[in-house]
């Protein structure tokens, strides 16, 4: 796991903290959270690896897929069971459908094989 947040540009930025949800930190201010400062990665500069710039039309299904084909496992944090489960497209779109836009999940993406339900 990293400790940064992913912007727009690199540099340090301030993720401000939800006291209630720590799956909805964000890095613009909302309300009066308490911040810290991090680092900040870009996309581009987190998969420069691969040699292919990073763009995304705004699908739901865009990043999952791209993080699928680059051999990544994807989870979703079930906050009621405190477990990572698995997230396939499916899942996902059930989470965040398409034509809801108040609609977010949080995925954990590893290059790793998890067991199931693996505890967070």
């Amino acid at each position: 796991m990293y400790r940064a947040a992913l912007s727009e540009k690199a540099g340090r930025v301030r993720l401000y903290l939800s006291e209630s949800n720590s799956g909805d930190n964000r890095i613009f201010p909302s309300g009066r959270r308490p911040f810290r400062r991090v680092r900040a990665l870009t996309l581009d500069s987190w998969f420069e690896r691969t040699g292919q710039p990073v763009n995304f039309s705004g699908d739901p299904t865009d990043l999952p897929r791209f993080l699928e084909e680059r051999g990544f496992t994807l989870l979703h944090p079930d906050e009621a069971r405190r477990r990572l489960v698995p997230a396939d497209l499916g899942a996902i779109l059930a989470w965040c459908p398409p034509d809801r836009e108040d609609a977010y999940t949080n995925l954990l993406a590893l290059r790793e094989i998890v067991p199931p339900q693996r505890p967070f």
